[in-house]
């Protein structure tokens, strides 16, 4: 896929977007010079499927990048990270260059917008270090909300699983009291019949002049 340049502040800029099925792989041929240094930007919004085609941020897709020399036969970029991020590569030899995109969302029913640009000529390594920087700086902003949220999930089935234990605590407590209760009713009645038969005995025996 062939892209017009844009020339801007002196380095040359494209940026575009489009639209693809989640797991569905997207390729851009790109004709090189050597070390021409190469810096891309990408994110992507979801719409789910059966549900109406609105386009929003995902927690939870990636997105796998790759950059394949056809000169060299082999590989300057394949990573898979979050869905918003940066990558940067030199080519080393010059020529063809594929440039891939594959979005994920875990549903290959999912469509998504993909949104990238590519920045040629930038070797200002204070740039380039900011660009991994920020890269890392989402895969951690994202790997700290995964663990916010699993934390509440934590808190939560805590919090449920006291009130349960609550609720058996006092179920058990009323059982034991009233069993306690229903005891002492049980050893009085047993006394009371105790009592009686011995009076009744006693009335007999006397009544019979045994006594």
């Amino acid at each position: 896929m062939r892209l017009d340049f844009i020339l801007l502040q002196f380095q040359l800029v494209y940026g575009f977007h489009y639209y693809v099925e989640s797991g569905r792989k997207k390729c851009f041929t790109e004709d090189l010079s050597v070390d021409t240094v190469i810096v891309g930007a990408y994110s992507m919004k979801v719409a789910k499927a059966n549900e109406p085609k609105v386009f929003k941020e995902l927690f939870g897709s990636s997105m796998k990048i790759t950059v394949f020399s056809e000169s060299s036969q082999h590989y300057l970029v394949d990573t898979t990270g979050v869905a918003k991020g940066k990558f940067r590569f030199t080519a080393a030899e010059g020529g063809t260059h594929q440039i891939c995109i594959t979005p994920n969302t875990n549903d290959f029913n999912d469509d998504t917008k993909i949104f990238f640009d590519l920045k040629y000529g930038q070797n200002d390594e204070d740039n380039v270090d900011t660009t991994i920087v920020d890269s890392a700086l989402n895969a951690l902003k994202m790997r700290v909300r995964g663990m916010k949220d699993s934390i509440s999930e934590v808190r939560n089935h805590l919090h449920v699983q006291s009130t349960v234990e609550g609720e058996m605590r006092e179920l058990s407590e009323t059982i034991n009291t009233h069993t306690y209760r229903f005891t002492l009713i049980q050893m009085f009645i047993f006394v009371l019949t105790i009592v009686w038969q011995i009076k009744s005995l006693k009335g007999f025996f006397l009544s019979k002049k045994i006594v």
